[in-house]
Parts: structure tokens; sequence; C-alpha cells
């Protein structure tokens, strides 16, 4: 059985005098902001919010080593806006079992129009997990020119942090991650009401669906904001959903969370960079560039 699809709407974002404020003030300054989000709006609309552990996890990046092949562009992966990392969560300062992951571009990301400030301010990606990340990420190396000897698709040791050697992986980012988490799902109590009232025979979970459509905000939302290791701190918002159809919705949803939580409120704004973005202009700014001129960040 073919899994449901997934595609991860993300729109990061820093909080203002993040570079003069402590991580502890940093926290608190983003709970007040979130604690709004639970006071209704002007038609009922309000945010029901839970806030989740803090974890801790190590993102480790590879790219391919392509020198023996006939195709020689350095950074083929991630000049072509694939991103496959293997995530170990750490707890007690001990490694606890990983995942491969692999994040990569649907068919609206490459034909997007970066004039569209929805566009400029979001990310959007399909992710994989496990074996099906890794294969992936071979067959499109394949379809570049890529030859791997001896690759078996159904011998992946997932659990192992170490590629399959055939396919030739090296690292190139390495940094530890500390992460707090919040999920928001849309409370319309007072319209969903009303809607009963005027068409009993409906029920509260298709009624709710008709809220979502008339405000056009999609749920739920998750809010991350990261500590890495390297001294960047960030947050982002996120919506996942299963159609390309949905996308536009869940942009708007974002960047609505976003202004009434007082952050990024201008929305041709510059986005704000990712982890990996930082840490490539920091210790490898070469393949930096590369990704700058691929169109990759």
């Amino acid at each position: 059985m073919i899994p449901d699809r997934e595609i991860e709407v993300e729109q990061k974002f820093s909080l203002p005098l993040s570079s003069t404020c402590s991580d502890d003030e940093m926290l608190k300054d983003l709970a007040l902001r979130i604690e709004v989000l639970q006071t209704p709006d002007a038609d009922g609309t309000k945010w029901s919010v839970t806030k989740g552990k803090a974890i801790s996890f190590v993102d480790t990046y590879y790219e391919i080593s392509n020198e023996r092949s006939a195709n020689k562009i350095p950074w083929l992966l991630t000049t072509s806006d694939f991103w496959l990392r293997y995530r170990q969560t750490v707890k007690d300062d001990r490694f606890e079992k990983g995942s491969w992951q692999l994040k990569f571009p649907t068919s609206l990301t490459r034909n997007r129009n970066d004039e569209d400030c929805l566009s400029r301010a979001s990310t959007i990606y399909e992710e994989y997990e496990g074996a099906k990340a890794i294969c992936t990420a071979a067959n499109f190396l394949r379809k570049r020119g890529m030859e791997f000897e001896n690759f078996d698709e159904t011998s992946i040791d997932c659990s192992s942090s170490v590629p399959p050697s055939c396919l030739r992986l090296r690292p190139f980012a390495k940094f530890r991650t500390t992460r707090r988490s919040w999920c928001l799902h849309l409370k319309s109590e007072t319209r969903v009401g009303t809607i009963l009232e005027e068409n009993p025979e409906s029920s509260e979970h298709e009624t709710f669906d008709r809220v979502l459509d008339q405000s056009n905000i999609w749920s739920p939302l998750k809010i991350d904001f990261d500590f890495a290791d390297f001294g960047y701190s960030i947050g982002e918002v996120e919506a996942v959903v299963k159609k390309e159809a949905d996308i536009s919705s869940a942009q708007r949803s974002c960047q609505r969370l976003l202004q009434k939580m007082g952050i990024g409120e201008d929305a041709n704004n510059i986005p704000s960079e990712g982890k990996l973005v930082k840490y490539l202009m920091k210790h490898d700014f070469k393949h930096y560039c590369a990704c700058v001129h691929a169109g990759t960040m």
C-alpha cells in the first residue's frame, strides 16, 4: 500500500532583538506571543495550544562524492534541492535511535513564482524517511548520470548512521539542535454552533471542515523554535498537507499566524535563514555560494 503523501509547508521566522537576548529571554518572548493566539479574533476564531517537551537531536547532512562519475558537478544533491540527512535524537547526552530523512521539491516548488511574496516567504518540500529516503536520493542521482555497483535497496540498514558505501555519500555538515515545540489547533466554537443550528443534519466534523473552508485557515499548525550549537536560533511555523492544491491555504495560514504573533508583519520582508544555510555560510562558504547560484538557498 502506498503511504499517504505528505507535503511540508514551512515559514521560518526570527524574533525581534534575538541577537541581543539570551535563550531564556527569547523563549519567554515567544511564549507571550503564542499566548495571544488563544484570544479570539473578531470572527470568533482562536487557537488551542499544546506545548511539547524540549528535545535535542543531531543532524548529519550528506552529499555525493562523484569524482569517478562523468558528471563532475559538485554538490549534486544540494544544488538540486535534495537534502539528505541522518537525524539522531539525544537524551541525557546519549544518542538514541535515529532515522534517515530526505527533503526534496514538489512540482509546485520547482515551478513557483519567486516574485510572489508567499512563495518567497515559505519553503515547500515532500519528506521521506527510512529506506525510502535513501532509495529516492539514489534514484535521483542515477537519473543524473551516477552509477552505483552492488546497491541493494532491500538490504538497507535504516538503523545505521552510516550510508551504504556503494553510494559514496559523505557528510558535509553536522550540528546539534535543541527544539521547543507547540501544536496549534483551530477553535471556532461560536461559528460551528451557528452552522449546526442552521444545518442540524450536518455532523460536527463536516461543519468544522466548512469553517476551515470559509476562514481559509489550515489546521493544525506547529511552531518549532530551534537553538543550534553553533550559536544560531530560528523558528518556523509548519503545516502538513496531502495535496498541492492545499499549499496556498497552508502558506496563508502560516503567515496569518505570524502576523497575529506580531512577527513578519511586512510580507515583503526577506525570509529568515535556516540552520543549514547559516552553518554553510560559516563553515563552507564555497558550498553555500554554489547553492545560492543554483537557487536552492
